[in-house]
């Protein structure tokens, strides 16, 4: 059932306009722009000169018409404009995935006045799985993601053949890529990664040759890549996790020669590291990380003796570690997790066996597991998750082979 609420608000907005004025005198309207909401669509419009009086105005809208107009399309009205300014039409309970086309009109009982189209498209489903892209180069593994403001960056990885060092950025809003300065140390995979205050991190990881411990920041305005302070002392290792807490990316157990634990801060405040509590549960690598609050989490990985099921919280207030559940399955390895309020969702991975496609979602506060809707693949390891307004986007790893794929889920 669809449901309208209507507002008038009479003051100027800094809404961007992607809207046309119709200049037919005595009236003049704008159609604004469409704001989606959690569960409503904001139509805005704006009524610049009433002329001698408008009897009627307000939005009409269609799913078959792009010219939506009165006489065949649904509608809102308000009556006689007193004052000039903008409005607006709240929407809700609309269908799911449907296109929309908007149009603002105004009449003075003798002529209608109408803005330009203006096309928008309802939210699908929750717990759904979209794709969305495929990846502008070769498909590969184990590389790095991060997201900047709308765009995800893609910094190395391995393609089967070759460690790469190549940087490419996808803007999710206008569906378009870019390639940018290469990574500024050397080819590699198993990174580490993220992104705070608009700048990229990356650093660790391996090749064919060696393992690194260097760390790098990446500039957008200038495209640039610059070295920061080495990663722990030097430690060279790959295979790390990581997770941000406020300003600092901790960067959590890793290879070298074996699975070590180690629990290490950067500040990117102060470009400083701090060694902090060293991970308390078995010693992995390949584990998803979260953070949640003011704590950051540990899950699941491969230890030396085989593939763990459980999650492990550390506290910044306490610096200390816990176990603060387990997966009701299997263990794996080389999974990814993304949050959305409580939950977190655990993604993929390798169970010694095959690669899994499972999402799973385990609620922080009530404690409870919950088997949601696969990704649409036969099984995913090596991928890594990256959410923008409450989407995540899931892209490239492997199954029996490297993908190219870049995914959405709506949680």
């Amino acid at each position: 059932m669809l449901r309208i609420s209507t507002l008038i608000v009479l003051v100027t907005m800094l809404i961007a306009s992607c809207g046309e004025k119709i200049d037919i005198k005595p009236m003049q309207v704008f159609t604004d722009s469409v704001i989606v909401l959690q569960n409503e669509y904001v139509l805005y419009a704006n009524l610049v000169d009433s002329g001698t009086g408008v009897v009627t105005y307000g939005h009409c809208w269609s799913t078959d018409n792009v010219l939506p107009n009165v006489e065949s399309s649904f509608l809102s009205g308000y009556g006689h404009a007193t004052e000039l300014g903008t409005y607006t039409t709240i929407l809700s309970e609309l269908p799911e995935s449907t296109n929309y086309f908007v149009r603002a009109y105004a009449t003075n009982g003798v002529e209608f006045t109408y803005g330009k189209t203006i096309e928008f498209t309802t939210r699908a489903p929750l717990d759904t799985w979209e794709r969305i892209e495929t990846f502008t180069d070769q498909g590969r593994t184990d590389a790095v993601m991060f997201a900047i403001e709308n765009s995800i960056c893609f910094v190395g990885g391995y393609d089967g053949l070759n460690y790469r060092k190549d940087m490419w950025e996808f803007n999710t809003q206008t569906k378009t890529w870019k390639q940018l300065a290469p990574f500024g140390g050397g080819q590699r995979s198993e990174a580490v990664g993220f992104a705070v205050g608009g700048h990229g991190y990356m650093g660790t990881g391996r090749n064919y040759e060696e393992q690194f411990a260097d760390f790098w920041k990446y500039l957008p305005k200038t495209n640039e890549w610059v070295k920061l302070e080495d990663f722990g002392q030097g430690l060279q290792i790959t295979q790390a996790s990581l997770f941000v807490i406020d300003s600092s990316g901790y960067i959590v157990n890793g290879l070298f020669g074996s699975p070590i634990n180690i629990c290490w801060e950067y500040n990117t405040d102060t470009d400083t590291w701090i060694q902090r509590a060293s991970f308390a549960g078995e010693a992995r690598v390949h584990a998803a990380a979260f953070s949640y609050k003011e704590s950051g989490y540990i899950a699941l990985g491969e230890t030396k003796t085989g593939y763990a099921n459980d999650i492990w919280e550390y506290s910044k207030e306490y610096d200390n570690w816990r176990k603060v559940a387990v997966l009701p399955k299997p263990g794996r390895a080389s999974s990814v997790a993304f949050t959305k309020g409580d939950y977190v969702y655990l993604l993929g991975g390798f169970d010694g066996e095959k690669a899994l496609n499972e999402l799973i979602r385990y609620d922080l506060v009530g404690g409870i597991w919950q088997v949601m809707t696969p990704i649409k693949n036969d099984g995913i390891y090596g991928h890594k998750v990256v959410v923008i307004s409450g989407l995540a986007y899931i892209a490239l790893g492997k199954g029996d082979t490297n993908y190219r794929d870049i995914w959405m889920y709506i949680p």
